[in-house]
């Protein structure tokens, strides 16, 4: 891309409202540093010379992700509102014009009001965005990566109900997981591995057992 390198990921098989949860937590971050840093200034109004950048910074990252366009998370976020009325490929086709219009909007933007070189930077990222084709992917096995120096293992106690979902939550790239079930006693254990070639084949919010 002329603007970098965009990392891509598929998010089949999970929820609307988890996917919606996923894209907004990037511009919550930026919404909390904005109003931390804002805070700070009024018990300590001397920092304010040294934090209004991170300010800035953030105010303006959180406006530009909220935006209804692919592939920002605000897109994503709308994505999964449109297809609560539109089909999935009719959603994405309305958020990839929306995405051209926008371009259009900051290239006038730019020629009528305001040189800034950034206008058109985020233009041709929004361009490119809108006609670039949908890359293959595939699941990542995370676990199938050995260390060399060696991995602590980790036992992970769950009940006999837990979903795929909650085992995800306690996945830790430092550890290797062992998780075991109980009801009244231990009932089964699996490991990381033998997770991962289980969920292959199932969604996430199936019952592991």
């Amino acid at each position: 891309m002329p603007y970098g390198a965009a990392a891509t990921c598929t998010t089949d098989g999970i929820s609307p409202w988890d996917e919606v949860k996923l894209a907004l937590a990037g511009p919550a971050v930026n919404a909390f540093l904005a109003v931390a840093t804002a805070g700070l200034w009024w018990f300590f109004p001397v920092t304010y010379a040294y934090t209004d950048t991170v300010f800035q910074a953030n105010v303006v990252m959180l406006v530009i992700n909220l935006l209804p366009a692919h592939p920002l998370d605000g897109g994503r976020a709308a994505r999964c509102l449109l297809c609560l009325f539109l089909p999935e490929k009719a959603a994405k086709i309305t958020l990839r014009v929306l995405g051209g219009l926008l371009a259009v909007a900051l290239i006038l933007l730019f020629v009528l009001l305001n040189r800034n070189l950034s206008l058109l930077a985020f233009a041709a990222f929004l361009l490119c965005s809108a006609f670039e084709k949908d890359v293959l992917m595939s699941r990542i096995n995370f676990s199938a990566v050995k260390p060399k120096r060696g991995k602590e293992i980790k036992h992970v106690m769950l009940s006999e109900g837990s979903t795929f979902k909650d085992a995800l939550r306690h996945l830790n790239g430092s550890k290797y997981l062992i998780f075991q079930f109980y009801s009244d006693g231990l009932l089964d254990e699996i490991t990381e591995d033998e997770l991962y070639e289980m969920l292959q084949k199932k969604s996430i919010y199936d019952k592991i057992l």
